[in-house]
C-alpha cells in the first residue's frame, strides 16, 4: 500500500542541531540522536509492507502544503492520502515548474521525503522575528523579510483565520486523514487527544517536534487509522 503525506516539520522532523538550539535543559533527554526523526519513518518501520511518500517540508505554511497536495491530486499514485495541517500565520513561495518528484530521496527503505536540494526552489520566510533557523539551508533576502513583515501589518487576523479554515475545509474532502499536530479549534489534532501532559513529555525542543517516543506513538495512531482502510 502506498501513502503519500503533507505538512510540515512536524512531519518531516528537524536537525539536532535545531533542536538543541531551541529547547530548555528540561527537554534535552528528548532529543533524539539522529536527525529528521518522525512519525513517517518510524510508520515505515512498524509496517513494511507500507511504502511511504512524504511531500512535508520544514517551517512551510499550509499553503505550501496544499500546493504539493494539488500537484499530487493531477496524477494521484498512492492509495492513502495523509494530511497534517500546520499553524497558521506562515509565509512560504515557490517556483511554479519546478519538479519535486526529482528530489525524493529514501530514508528508510520504505520511506521517501525530500532531500535538501528542494529548498534550491522553495523560500521560506517564518513570521516569527522574521527569520527561521531551520538549517543554514533556508535561506531568504533582507527584502524577503521586509516584505513578509508588510504582509503581515496588512493581513488581519479575521484575514488569516478565514483562509485557514477554507483550506482545512478543501482539503477534508480530498484526502483521507486529515490532522492538526498541536491544538486546533477546526480540526481532529495530536495535542487535545494526547493531553497536554502527556504531549509535552513528547516534545523533545519548544517546537513542539516529538522524539522517538512520540514519533512511535503517532506512528500507531496512525497505523491503526490507514488499517480501516485495508479493511
Amino acid at each position: 500500500m502506498k501513502i503519500a503525506v503533507f505538512g510540515c516539520s512536524w512531519t518531516y522532523g528537524v536537525p539536532i542541531e535545531w533542536s538543541q538550539k531551541i529547547t530548555s535543559s528540561k527537554y534535552q533527554h528528548n532529543i533524539p540522536n539522529n536527525d529528521f526523526i518522525n512519525w513517517t519513518r518510524e510508520l515505515g518501520k512498524l509496517d513494511s509492507s507500507l511504502e511511504i511518500y512524504n511531500y512535508a517540508v520544514p517551517g512551510t505554511n499550509i499553503e505550501f502544503s496544499l500546493g504539493m497536495l494539488e500537484r499530487y491530486l493531477k496524477n494521484p499514485y498512492c492509495d492513502i492520502t495523509v494530511f497534517q495541517a500546520t499553524r497558521p500565520y506562515r509565509y512560504t513561495y515557490w517556483e511554479q515548474n519546478f519538479d519535486e518528484k526529482l528530489h525524493f530521496k529514501k530514508f528508510e527503505e520504505n520511506v521517501y521525503q525530500f532531500s535538501e536540494s528542494l529548498l534550491n526552489h522553495v523560500t521560506i520566510v517564518d513570521h516569527h522575528e522574521d527569520n527561521n533557523s531551520i538549517l543554514d539551508l533556508i535561506k531568504h533576502t533582507d527584502s524577503d523579510s521586509k516584505y513578509v513583515k508588510n504582509y503581515f501589518k496588512n493581513t488581519s487576523y479575521e484575514m488569516f483565520e478565514n483562509t485557514y479554515r477554507a483550506v482545512l475545509e478543501y482539503v477534508n474532502r480530498n484526502t483521507d486523514i486529515c490532522f492538526a499536530h498541536e491544538s486546533n479549534q477546526y480540526i481532529t489534532n495530536i495535542e487535545d487527544i494526547l493531553g497536554n501532559d502527556t504531549f509535552n513529555n513528547y516534545c523533545c525542543d519548544i517546537g513542539k517536534h516529538f522524539g522517538h517516543t512520540g514519533a512511535k506513538w503517532q506512528a500507531k495512531w496512525l497505523l491503526d487509522k490507514i488499517n480501516t482502510y485495508r479493511g
